[in-house]
């Protein structure tokens, strides 16, 4: 849920910071 949270705020400024974060 945390990182859910995380991603959906990176998703929208830059998709890559997304997946270095998920990894």
């Amino acid at each position: 849920m945390k990182g859910k949270g995380k991603v959906g705020y990176l998703s929208g400024t830059n998709p890559v910071v997304v997946r270095i974060s998920h990894l």
